[in-house]
Formats: C-alpha cells, structure tokens, sequence
C-alpha cells in the first residue's frame, strides 16, 4: 500500500492528517473533506476516490457530467496519475476544460 501525495491510500482508506498525528478513515468518511465545487464544475483526479464532485475514472466523470444542464467545467489535475481519455463518444457540448496548475491544491 502507498501514501500518495493527496492522503489517499489504496484499498478503501483515506488519511487524514491533523494536529494530533494521521488517522485512517474510509474513503465514505472523507467524502465531506472533498473540495466544494461550484455547480457544474467536476474535478478529474485519476486514480483518486471519487466522491462528490472529484471523479477518479473517466467512465464516472462522464456520466456525472451528462446529467448536468447548461454549462459545465471540468478541472483536471493529473498530478496523481496521467489523466487518460477513455475510448468512446462523448457529449462535451459546453463543456470547458482546465488544467490545474502546478502544485496548486484543490
């Protein structure tokens, strides 16, 4: 098991690091430590938990992305992983996409 830069750990736990030392929590536990989006903006982290805005596979970004009307943002941050494009047809009609920059925490 490895400690990514983020806290996340492979296998369903989280850490969660504090004055008082880490702890491990499930990732369900973590999900109200997630960044807050603004409506209509998904966060791409591959390879992280997904939990409320933040997906970690393409497949589950698209599908949340689908079910949102008007405009949409979508952030991707490859810092964990390369963000890959998953093969298929994709409605990305007024859909931005950003690239986080460099050491910038969401």
């Amino acid at each position: 098991m490895s400690i990514t830069r983020r806290g996340f750990l492979a296998g369903g736990l989280g850490l969660l690091a504090g004055t008082f030392g880490a702890k491990l929590l499930p990732h369900a536990e973590l999900a109200p430590l997630v960044p807050r989006l603004p409506a209509g903006t998904f966060l791409y982290r591959p390879s992280a938990a997904s939990a409320g805005s933040v997906f970690g596979s393409w497949s589950e970004l698209m599908a949340a992305v689908k079910t949102h009307s008007g405009p949409r943002t979508v952030v991707i941050d490859a810092s964990i992983a390369p963000a890959r494009v998953e093969a298929g047809t994709w409605d990305l009609w007024d859909t931005r996409f950003v690239s986080q920059p460099e050491g910038e925490e969401s």
